[in-house]
């Protein structure tokens, strides 16, 4: 973390400038380290025992930017969404997940984005065995990780092949697709 630009805590203007309490840059780093292990650990507890990785990067003035998405089909995240606590499930579930995020920005600063993406991907044993597939958008990145021994299957670039994971996953619906489909038609023509 240490070429974060996290000293703006200590400058007069920001002290000036905020409510809050004073806080240093060192205590700043140590508590997003500690912000960054806790979701960390909540995440590998909810994660279920298999499921897929999503990657989606970004770059804006200089700064590089990349998302990790667990893609799974869970029922108990389906009655979450209908359950009356919404709302506060949700939040949870995004507070989380923007934590995940935010802490793998930095990272990624530090490392590099390939060194980070694959620490995160083969940290611990558990975190890789459920992994089914990846799907990611940038072929430099989609090279480094296909080309690691024991990699996980590539679905090469998401806006190409992302579609080729969903067929296969929908081919269990294809007759109730069909049923759909022929519904839809004949709903048009009302």
């Amino acid at each position: 973390m240490d070429n974060l630009p996290l000293r703006f805590v200590e400058r007069k203007m920001t002290r000036k400038n905020s409510s809050l309490s004073l806080i240093s840059e060192k205590t700043l780093k140590k508590n997003l380290m500690h912000v960054y292990e806790a979701a960390e650990a909540r995440v590998a507890e909810e994660l279920p025992a298999s499921f897929g990785i999503v990657l989606d990067g970004s770059t804006f003035n200089g700064r590089h930017f990349i998302a990790i998405f667990a893609v799974f089909n869970d029922v108990m995240v389906m009655w979450q969404i209908n359950h009356p606590s919404t709302i506060v499930t949700l939040t949870a579930t995004l507070g989380v997940s923007y934590c995940w995020r935010f802490v793998l920005l930095m990272r990624r600063r530090i490392l590099g984005p390939k060194a980070s993406l694959i620490s995160l991907l083969t940290r611990s044993h558990a975190m890789t065995n459920p992994v089914d597939f990846i799907v990611a958008d940038n072929c430099n990145v989609n090279q480094y990780i296909g080309n690691r021994e024991g990699a996980l299957p590539m679905v090469d670039c998401a806006s190409h092949r992302f579609n080729l994971a969903v067929f296969d996953y929908m081919d269990d619906y294809d007759a109730l697709l069909t049923k759909l489909h022929a519904l839809m038609t004949k709903l048009r023509t009302i």
